[in-house]
């Protein structure tokens, strides 16, 4: 038996970071979600940014097609 409902915190293509709540409840099998709601620090949307080479990925993106 279930007991909490789960909610969501994760990230999009953009570096951006949502909440998106659950608004069924603990138990549900099909649950029923909110939009998204980016989160914030000190009045700023959180958002990763790539670093000094464009990339967020690391320096073995290149072996996973992500290149620039």
């Amino acid at each position: 038996m279930v007991t909490a409902d789960f909610d969501i915190v994760s990230g999009n293509s953009a570096g951006y970071i949502g909440f998106i709540e659950n608004l069924s409840g603990p138990g549900v099998g099909a649950p029923k979600w909110a939009a998204p709601k980016y989160l914030e620090a000190d009045g700023k949307r959180l958002r990763i940014m790539a670093g000094p080479n464009g990339s967020i990925q690391g320096p073995a993106e290149a072996k996973w097609g992500y290149t620039t």
